[in-house]
């Protein structure tokens, strides 16, 4: 802006030393010089025109170092215009090189800018592949799973129903009675024969869970009767742990939307862990409530409560992992470490949900949440 005096100053100090600038920087200096010295000499002309005797000596003497200086003037204001003029043209090379270094940038940009679109492209695609293959894999291991399990189930349930098939016989042979001893082992033979063909099943059921196989054909059911079949079904070993049932149901048992055989196999199996996992003389309490509003409920939540030694916090984040048993394998009580993560499969494909509560010392609960029938 020609009236920032203080920018042409700062531009002034920075270009001064600039070699295509210096020369006319130096020029210009000189012609402000001799302006000076050409305004004094005019004064001095001035004074002699005016002045009461002149003298004619001085006077051309004055008017010839005018000529001498205008002339020097013309001299130095060509030599500005040229040096302006090279300083001009050096600018336009700086410009055009600028330009051209610009342009080479923006080039070299649009390069990289591309071949980086490329690589990503690329790693784009390796992923699509790597994402494939590793999916086609998944399935191969599936298949070869299912086949696995397919090999299990008829090469072990077979030979196992057939084992305990004869040891019922022996044990119920009474032309050729069993020793005291005998009947011990054979005792023996029976429950592990029994403990593997339950972890066989466990294995498929699971299996058959995670590969959605299952059938859930859910339908309008009064959970009363569930929950008395299951109780019925396990009341044999109810009094073989010398456990007491209490079962709290409300007067007007509640009507539910589900799949009675899985919500059997659900209570069947979270009984049977309350009783094996209790303490002799311990107590089961099977719990039914409605929640939300009583005209209109929302769900029911059926609770098996057991006064066992109970879970930490610890053992309740591991207690949904296959195999997993806390601890409980090195003890007595035959178990798989599958039917927890069973019931929490199937409670799910039943559209609810089940929650764990626990103390060390205070017992469990096991708590189904299930949809309740549509009016």
């Amino acid at each position: 802006h020609r009236g920032d005096f203080r920018g042409w100053v700062r531009l002034y100090r920075n270009l001064r030393d600039v070699s295509f600038l210096a020369d006319a920087t130096e020029t210009r200096a000189q012609g402000h010089h001799d302006v000076a010295r050409l305004r004094a000499l005019i004064d001095d002309v001035r004074q002699q025109i005016t002045a009461s005797e002149p003298a004619p000596a001085e006077l051309h003497a004055l008017m010839q170092r005018v000529t001498a200086l205008n002339d020097r003037l013309t001299v130095l204001e060509l030599r500005f215009s040229a040096r302006l003029g090279d300083a001009s043209r050096i600018t336009k090379q700086i410009l055009l090189v600028v330009t051209l270094a610009a342009a080479a940038g923006l080039a070299l940009a649009s390069v990289l800018l591309t071949r980086r679109t490329l690589q990503r492209q690329e790693a784009a695609e390796q992923a699509r592949l790597a994402l494939a293959l590793e999916k086609e894999s998944a399935e191969r291991t599936n298949r070869a799973k299912d086949e696995f399990l397919s090999r299990v189930s008829h090469e072990l349930r077979t030979p196992l129903n057939a084992i305990l098939g004869f040891a019922q016989l022996m044990q119920c042979d009474e032309a050729q009675p069993l020793s005291p001893a005998q009947s011990q082992r054979l005792l023996r033979v029976m429950q592990g024969g029994r403990h593997l063909l339950s972890l066989v099943d466990d294995i498929l059921d699971l299996s058959a869970i995670q590969q959605g196989a299952v059938q859930i054909t859910p339908r309008e059911i009064e959970l009363r009767d569930v929950a008395d079949a299951s109780l019925a079904l396990v009341d044999g070993m109810r009094e073989t742990h010398s456990v007491r049932m209490v079962c709290d149901w409300p007067a007007s048992g509640p009507r539910i939307y589900s799949d009675p055989l899985r919500l059997q196999q659900v209570l069947v199996n979270l009984l049977s862990n309350a009783i094996k996992y209790n303490r002799p003389g311990g107590e089961v309490r099977l719990e039914c409530r409605v929640e939300g509003d009583t005209s209109h409920p929302s769900e029911v939540a059926l609770s098996v409560r057991d006064t066992g030694p109970g879970l930490s916090s610890e053992q309740i984040a591991k207690l949904f992992q296959p195999f997993e048993r806390l601890g409980a394998e090195y003890g007595s009580v035959m178990g798989n470490g599958l039917g927890l993560v069973i019931v929490r499969q199937l409670v799910l494909r039943l559209g609810g949900r089940l929650d764990v509560e626990s103390l060390p010392g205070s017992g469990s609960s096991f708590t189904v949440h299930l949809p309740v029938a549509p009016a």
